[in-house]
Formats: C-alpha cells, sequence, structure tokens
C-alpha cells in the first residue's frame, strides 16, 4: 500500500512539475509576441576586432529581452522559442530595421561593417530582401558595409541558398557562416556557399591551450579556411592565451569576445568607435 501511495504521490509531482513547466512556456511565448509587436526589444552591439594590431573593424548586433516582470531573458531561451512560435522572420526583420536604422552611420563615418544574424529561410523572403534592400538604398549604404551571418541548423538546400546569397551580392551585401563546429554548420555548409567570413564558434575558442586542441593543427586549418573566405572570426575570446595563441597562428584573423568587450549599448558602442578610430 506504502508502495502505491509513493508511486501515486511522485507521478502526480511530476504531472504538476510538467504542466507548471508548459505554462511557463505558454506565458513566455506571450510575452514575447507582445514584445516583439510592441517593439519592446533592444539591441546591443560587440565590436570585432583584428587580431594582428587590435583594430575595431565592425560589430555584431545583438538582440536583448528585458522583460518588465521576469528581467532579462537569455537569447538562449527566446530564439529557439521564436523559432518554435513562427517568428524567425519578424525577429529578423526587426533586428536588420533597428540595427540599420540606429548604427548604420556610425559604421559608414568610420568605414566598419555592421553584421546582423538572419536564418536561411529569410535569404528566400520576398519581406525581408524588399526591407533589406529598401534600407540600402534609403541608407546609400557602401559596398561590404553590411554582413549577414547565416546559422544553419537543420541543414537544408545549399544549392536554393547560395543562388540567393549570390543576388544579395550583387547589391554589396557580404555573407559569414555562424558557430562554425556546431550543429550543421560544417565543411559541406563552408564549400557549398560562396561567403566572406567563417566564424569559429566560441566552443572551439575555448579549447584553445587545452589538450583538446594541439597546436600543430592550427596551421592547416588556417591554411584551408583561408583558401574559402576572406575572414576567419574566433568567437568567445576571453583570455590573454587565447590571444597569444590566435597572433602566433592566426595573425590574420579576427576575434570578438569579452576580452576585447562585452556587448555594448547603442551609445556605448559609437563611444568606443569614436574614441579608438578617431
Amino acid at each position: 500500500m506504502l508502495l502505491v501511495t509513493v508511486s501515486l504521490l511522485s507521478g502526480l509531482m511530476i504531472y504538476i512539475i510538467i504542466m507548471n513547466r508548459a505554462e511557463l512556456n505558454s506565458s513566455l511565448s506571450a510575452r514575447f509576441v507582445k514584445a516583439l509587436k510592441n517593439e519592446a526589444l533592444s539591441l546591443v552591439y560587440q565590436p570585432i576586432y583584428r587580431i594582428e594590431d587590435g583594430q575595431i573593424c565592425g560589430f555584431e548586433a545583438l538582440l536583448r529581452w528585458k522583460d518588465e516582470r521576469l528581467g532579462n531573458i537569455s537569447p538562449e531561451v527566446f530564439i529557439p522559442l521564436s523559432e518554435r512560435e513562427g517568428l524567425q522572420e519578424d525577429v529578423t526583420l526587426f533586428v536588420i530595421n533597428h540595427a540599420i536604422r540606429e548604427f548604420i552611420h556610425t559604421a559608414i563615418q568610420n568605414e566598419i561593417f555592421l553584421s546582423v544574424n538572419i536564418n536561411p529561410s529569410d535569404l528566400d523572403s520576398e519581406k525581408f530582401r524588399d526591407k533589406l534592400l529598401g534600407l540600402i538604398s534609403e541608407y546609400n549604404i557602401p559596398y561590404k558595409t553590411i554582413l549577414l551571418e547565416i546559422t544553419e541548423r537543420q541543414g537544408g538546400d545549399f544549392k536554393g541558398m547560395k543562388i540567393h546569397i549570390d543576388k544579395y551580392k550583387n547589391h554589396g551585401v557580404r555573407f559569414a557562416i555562424d558557430d562554425f563546429g556546431t550543429g550543421y554548420s560544417n565543411l559541406n555548409l563552408v564549400t557549398a556557399l560562396d561567403v566572406d567570413e567563417i566564424k569559429i564558434d566560441k566552443s572551439l575558442t575555448s579549447a584553445i591551450g587545452t589538450e583538446s586542441l594541439r597546436y600543430d593543427l592550427l596551421p592547416g586549418l588556417h591554411e584551408m579556411f583561408r583558401s574559402i573566405a576572406d575572414k576567419i572570426v574566433f568567437e568567445g575570446v576571453e583570455t590573454q592565451e587565447q590571444v597569444n595563441y590566435l597572433k602566433t597562428f592566426w595573425p590574420q584573423s579576427y576575434a570578438q569576445g569579452w576580452y576585447y568587450s562585452r556587448a555594448l549599448p547603442l551609445e556605448e558602442a559609437r563611444k568606443l568607435t569614436i574614441r579608438e578610430l578617431n
């Protein structure tokens, strides 16, 4: 009898936990939809530096959500949530619109680039195309100022993606493969698309200086990547050891991470640019 009671109580507790989690996810989804609709989201900008001389060469626009009741919600929570709710395109449109309107003058004046994350499905979107090309025309954005970072999580039609990429390149847009080394961002994707930049995921960067990443492997990888893309960017650079390592083996690469700077609010990003480039 005791075992039956314990079993029933355990089952009830599991049910309550599952229902509470489902209710939380439903509440979060509703709050995110409302925040996106009311433009209650914001952007921060993280600088990207050239390893060789430590100079800023661009900024990545990153989406942030601070809920009035729940506080700061991690992108690792709300980005998958937006994908489940079918809001990827709306999120991309929000970011591309606000990033360009907020930061493009700073980028143009200082001859640096502005990068924005997109989904592969955005490449085939008429709304996205009209918005981006409209902004490029409105602000008379120079060639190679806009960089679109593609993260491929589910595999895809590489041939179709390349056709769309080539069309955007005719308008001066550059492309990067983001988070290389995770998910579907592998060599097949990198070699199939004509990208300008490869961004090495922070999980690989964090292995620098450990036994999991041998020093003698980097020169060979460097030559291979340089034949595919113009720029190699290491994400999540946080230590002096990592910087020294990159200066030795990847001196012409680029870095992004807390060693150089956290992601900054708009005005701080502008001030940093003026201070370091003027």
